[in-house]
């Protein structure tokens, strides 16, 4: 890790009003929301929300809530089973009717090309697995863009799994600043992640999903 003095910083410019993400609601959010019941059943395995899923977790097994809470937590959960995600694969992405692709705006530049860090022989099989499971799950898509990232592998805390890492850092120092935060900030938590625009020179992320680079004369 850096220290702070060497972040490597947006620019600080206006951003073009035809790049901002627009959120739209094409039908009513509360309108088909089903009425929860007054006595939930017990707990049954879905589709996806298995019972195996379902022990893992702690809510009912660490004594806060009364059996009928326990019930209604499992009720709520398997009618929106959809919305739960344990592997990358049942992650989905956001529907375009609802929110627009996210543009990077950046200024006039010369596109990068990086070289990534070697993997280490003996990673290659695990490496190789993350790209087939991002390509699956539709985060990433064949690219032929000018550009190229540097990425990288950790290790995930607690686990044998590794995350892929990409270096965004030459992508900040070309890129007009946004606000940074998030609007209606003290009704939404939902923290906000700037998208990887590419992995390699060969994959990029989807552009339903992410972003786009477009150059912007001031």
């Amino acid at each position: 890790y850096k220290p702070v003095a060497k972040r490597v910083k947006p620019i600080p410019m206006a951003h073009p009003e035809n790049l901002k993400i627009r959120r739209r609601f094409p039908s009513p959010p509360l309108e088909n929301l089903p009425t929860l019941p007054y006595h939930p059943p017990p707990f049954s395995p879905g589709q996806r929300l298995t019972q195996e899923r379902y022990d893992a977790l702690t809510t009912h097994s660490n004594g806060f809530l009364w059996p009928d809470e326990i019930r209604l937590f499992g009720h709520i959960m398997k009618t929106h089973e959809f919305a739960f995600a344990w592997n990358e694969s049942e992650i989905g992405r956001f529907r375009d009717d609802y929110f627009d692709p996210v543009v990077f705006s950046t200024v006039p530049h010369i596109p990068r090309k990086s070289r990534h860090i070697p993997t280490p022989p003996g990673l290659v099989d695990k490496v190789i697995k993350i790209f087939k499971d991002k390509i699956a799950a539709g985060a990433y898509e064949p690219s032929q863009s000018s550009y190229r990232s540097t990425w990288f592998t950790v290790a995930k805390p607690h686990s044998n799994e590794l995350r892929a890492v990409v270096d965004l850092q030459p992508l900040n120092g070309i890129m007009m600043a946004t606000g940074g935060v998030l609007p209606l900030q003290t009704i939404s938590s939902i923290p906000m992640r700037n998208a990887q625009p590419s992995q390699s020179s060969t994959y990029s992320v989807a552009s339903n999903s992410t972003s786009s680079l477009q150059n912007r004369e001031t």
